[in-house]
């Protein structure tokens, strides 16, 4: 009888083992995979509403707190923070040297914002989860809206290069010739033992440039 048991409770736990394998593979072959080196160029997400992340996979591997993630709409998978509204979206996974660990970037998108700096602001998000689905380091690397911008760049030996624009002036100023903006030079590695996602130390490199619109390119170019 005991034996008998055993040998349910080992059935169901293999049973339960096998599904979350497969639900978390399912997860990730959704992300788009690359080969390095590759460049994440801006507007690289455009498509991300087309791309949104089913409430099932956010509460499995994403949110472990279910309060901030409730799913609010089922129509674009609106979750709340208590605060505000937002979405995950599907984005790559990177080619990790270390087979213990997936290394993923989803986008969190806010449907709204008070300010044109929050307003629809769309986060770029490294995660990098062990082989048991959890995860094990996470880190919001770009930023993107129509104040924000970035490029990301993959090179070999799990380093991530962003460079990150932000214009400094307000709504009302989007009329003038020259446009002032910042950019940050980030980068990013990712332990190949450990899989924790560590910020490089450059000195908080950042520049300054004068930007203008093109409106036959749809972007910002740089202006002397």
């Amino acid at each position: 009888m005991k034996k008998a048991i055993v040998i349910i409770l080992v059935f169901i736990v293999c049973s339960c083992k096998g599904q979350t394998d497969s639900s978390f593979s399912n997860f990730v072959n959704k992300f788009e995979k690359i080969k390095i080196p590759f460049t994440m160029p801006e507007n690289y997400n455009r498509d991300i509403y087309k791309k949104n992340i089913s409430n099932k996979y956010v509460d499995a591997f994403i949110c472990k707190d279910k309060n901030k993630c409730k799913c609010l709409e089922k129509d674009f998978y609106y979750y709340s923070d208590g605060y505000r509204k937002f979405m995950y979206s599907y984005g790559i996974k990177i080619p990790f040297s270390n087979k213990d660990y997936v290394a993923l970037i989803y986008y969190k998108t806010y449907q709204d914002g008070k300010t044109a700096e929050d307003y629809e602001l769309t986060e770029y998000i490294l995660t990098v989860f062990d082989n048991m689905r959890n995860i094990i380091s996470s880190e919001v690397i770009g930023r993107m809206n129509e104040i924000f911008w970035c490029d990301v760049f993959f090179n070999a030996n799990n380093k991530i290069n962003v460079t990150q624009n932000e214009i400094l002036v307000r709504e009302s100023d989007f009329n003038n010739s020259k446009i002032k903006s910042k950019v940050i030079y980030k980068e990013y590695s990712i332990d190949s033992l450990s899989g924790i996602i560590q910020r490089v130390d450059n000195n908080n490199k950042f520049e300054f440039r004068n930007l203008t619109w093109d409106d036959d390119k749809g972007k910002y170019i740089i202006v002397k």
